[in-house]
């Protein structure tokens, strides 16, 4: 039994008790029935509270025996909550008796006395038979049925959802709306989910009588194409221990998530990823293939059509530059610490020569290759730049097969006044090379001129670029990431392609085509986007949202209609691949009306 306060029984007119502590009593359900009561209530588990609370017993003090000094009330918590003491006067008072909160209660009779008892000591150590009395009390908490019952609605009772690919995550992470009639608090949920697509389930409360469920999706890239069915089991209980659970229980809810790969219309495409280790990425010229070097230490074949890895070779690490002829005949990659370039024969990756590059002049460490430019109709000629371990310009220089020509451009001695060049290309006829420093340590741009003896400066131009990667060559231009154009036989800017606000971009002309492809972040404002342009008028033709990537590089042209570029992922490298009309289909005079990107 539990006691609440002792009143000292000359004051307690004055005194208004607390609420006791627990202890024992009777058995829900056992026992006489209610009737039988000196008090007897009843509630449906969905009540808030017990009607009346609390309930009252008068209480007569003129039978307690003349020593007593205090008033002690004692009571059990099958169903009580608390019980006490209130004086009305020096004679009498009420025992004050609270209940449980129903919905904390499974169904059933719970059965509990309260004993009021007069004491001689503060402590009731001394307790006075004579008036004592003790008051039983039934409770009984109702199931709720019928129109008592819990309800639970579920909007929307399923989940259907469809994004393309190249989104960079679910167009809306879906939320269910849950509504209950007749909860007294808000509801205890509990959700199982299967996780072919939802990557994580929370829950909020939005009122006692409505809750959301929460679905975060994988992203387009994680999953592929294909349709993904998950499962909600949903666990409902009236209360947070869950005594009481909701009749129904468990509920079950679905979701359908279809990723597809196609686009459809004039400009339509197909956009495929592939989450690979691609550090590298060139396109075979006249095969529909891309050659890639992949993390740790190799360089495959990938077959864009069937999207799979063909071919591998062990190259003993990651190669750092890749090259191929325009005849399709070699393939040139840069071996960083073995101080080489590997020649392979297309398209079985056949080893084929090794290229020294030489060490540092200072420290001796073997060079690579920061870029590699095979020569036009020359496969066995490249351009390349030399690098640093730290990847700093160490000079240009042009490779016959593996003998280098004797005349070449010298490391600079201060990179922000001598000629350097990071990034190189070749005009048409393979007698001028372009260079520029795309790391903004100077802005010009250099003509070198190139023959049987080897490379020199034949011109400079400054302030041509800002910061870039790479730049690209066609029909006398070139055309830097940043969207500006230069004309190689005026040395002068021209129109640029307006890439608007792109933070990195990468720009890839191609004159068969008549069009300019730039990817990049927040081109035009719209996130990562890929944008196609005229390349006479520079108007943009149309686009495509970029799949997830966090930046992009390495444009590459493959086959009649594919474009395939190297993108970074969240925790991922992979290949993006495009196809369609978007990419090789041909221009329309409609095509010079700017088109929003899609």
């Amino acid at each position: 039994m539990r006691s609440a306060p002792v009143i000292p029984l000359l004051l307690a007119i004055l005194c208004f008790p607390g609420c006791g502590g627990g202890g024992d009593g009777g058995d829900a359900g056992g026992g006489a029935g209610p009737s039988s009561a000196d008090i007897s209530v009843s509630a449906f588990v969905t009540d808030s509270a017990v009607v009346p609370s609390p309930a009252i017993i008068a209480v007569s003090l003129r039978d307690f025996s003349d020593k007593a000094e205090y008033v002690r009330v004692s009571y059990s918590t099958q169903g009580l909550d608390s019980a006490g003491y209130s004086p009305r006067d020096e004679h009498a008072g009420e025992i004050h008796v609270y209940f449980q909160r129903p919905f904390y209660l499974a169904p059933g009779v719970y059965h509990d006395s309260v004993r009021i008892e007069g004491c001689e000591d503060s402590d009731c150590i001394r307790v006075l038979p004579q008036g004592a009395r003790t008051y039983s009390v039934a409770y009984t908490v109702k199931p709720a049925t019928g129109a008592n019952a819990p309800t639970v609605t579920f909007s929307p009772q399923s989940v259907q959802l469809q994004d393309l690919i190249s989104s960079s995550g679910a167009t809306t992470n879906p939320v269910i709306d849950v509504n209950f009639t007749r909860a007294p608090i808000p509801p205890r949920m509990e959700i199982e989910s299967t996780s072919n697509a939802i990557a994580r389930v929370t829950t909020g409360t939005q009122s006692d009588s409505h809750q959301q469920i929460h679905l975060s999706l994988k992203t387009p890239v994680e999953l592929g194409v294909g349709t993904y069915t998950d499962t909600l089991s949903i666990r409902l209980c009236i209360d947070p221990d869950c005594v009481n659970p909701y009749p129904g229980n468990p509920y079950t809810l679905t979701v359908e998530y279809s990723i597809t790969n196609a686009v459809g219309g004039e400009h339509g495409y197909t956009v495929d990823v592939l989450l690979l280790p691609a550090l590298e990425l060139v396109a075979d010229p006249g095969r529909e293939l891309l050659y890639v070097s992949l993390e740790p230490a190799s360089i495959a074949v990938l077959d864009p059509v069937t999207r799979e890895l063909v071919h591998s070779v062990d190259v003993g690490e990651a190669a750092s530059a890749l090259a191929v002829s325009d005849d399709g005949q070699y393939l040139y990659a840069s071996v960083r610490r073995t101080g080489k370039i590997r020649r392979f024969r297309l398209p079985q990756l056949t080893p084929d020569i090794d290229i020294e590059l030489g060490t540092h002049a200072i420290f001796g460490t073997p060079l690579a290759a920061k870029d590699i430019q095979v020569a036009p109709a020359q496969p066995g000629t490249i351009a390349v730049v030399l690098a640093d371990e730290a990847n700093g310009t160490q000079g240009v220089v042009v490779f016959d097969g593996a003998t280098a020509r004797a005349d070449r451009i010298p490391p600079p001695v201060n990179p922000y006044t001598d000629v350097a060049a990071d990034v190189l290309q070749w005009n048409a006829d393979a007698t001028l090379l372009f260079g520029a420093n795309w790391v903004g340590q100077n802005d010009s741009l250099y003509d070198f001129s190139v023959d049987a003896g080897g490379l020199r400066v034949s011109a400079t131009t400054t302030g041509v670029h800002t910061s870039f990667q790479s730049m690209r060559y066609a029909e006398g231009l070139l055309y830097f990431d940043d969207g500006r154009v230069f004309d190689t036989a005026a040395h002068r800017l021209v129109d640029p392609i307006p890439v608007g606000t792109c933070f990195v971009c990468r720009t890839l002309p191609d004159a068969e085509l008549g069009k300019v492809f730039v990817a990049g972040v927040s081109v035009f404002g719209v996130g990562d986007s890929l944008q196609v342009h005229d390349m006479t008028t520079r108007a943009p033709i149309a686009g495509a949202v970029l799949p997830g990537a966090l930046g992009m590089h390495h444009l590459a042209r493959w086959g009649a209609d594919g474009l395939a570029m190297l993108g970074n992922f969240p925790g991922s490298l992979g290949v993006i691949l495009y196809r369609g009309p978007l990419i090789g289909g041909q221009l329309s005079a409609a095509d010079a009306t700017p088109a929003p990107p899609r």
